[in-house]
């Protein structure tokens, strides 16, 4: 399959990079990096390194070497320092989850509100991330707030 399902492009160490998600393969800069079984998606370049799911878990690609981060996340996630951060779904719920990267660690729900979260932001600023989100929630649709790090 020729189809380009997803692509991200950033700086990859200090070369701008193309990733590009075509079929069940993940291409950089026209260079065949993984090839997934059953899933190739959500490719992002973020801090310098491609980020992909490959076959339900979490993958980094620094420009040298691929690896299996050990998190099952879903497609809205992000990376943040030491940490990946995504929304799991149960049915018509989800939440906002967190897993450390490199540790045997589990996913830790950071939202507990019940209700849906449709997209969410993280920003540091000094000891303080801050999360900001938007979806139906049980006490209001738009919330932020800070947590120390």
């Amino acid at each position: 399959d020729d189809t380009i399902s997803d692509f991200a492009y950033g700086y990859v160490g200090d070369e701008f990079s193309l990733a590009m998600v075509q079929g069940e393969t993940l291409l950089v800069n026209g260079e065949i990096i993984a090839t997934a079984d059953t899933g190739m998606q959500a490719v992002k370049c973020i801090d310098g390194k491609i980020y992909f799911i490959q076959d339900g878990t979490l993958m980094r690609y620094d420009g040298g070497e691929t690896q299996d981060l050990q998190i099952a996340c879903g497609s809205s996630y992000d990376v943040y320092e030491d940490a990946v951060y995504w929304i799991g779904q149960d049915n018509f719920n989800s939440e906002i989850y967190k897993q450390k990267i490199g540790e045997e660690s589990v996913a830790a729900a950071l939202t507990e509100d019940g209700g849906y979260v449709s997209g969410f932001a993280l920003l540091k600023t000094g000891s303080c991330l801050y999360r900001a989100g938007s979806g139906y929630f049980k006490r209001k649709s738009i919330w932020c707030d800070g947590i120390k790090i």
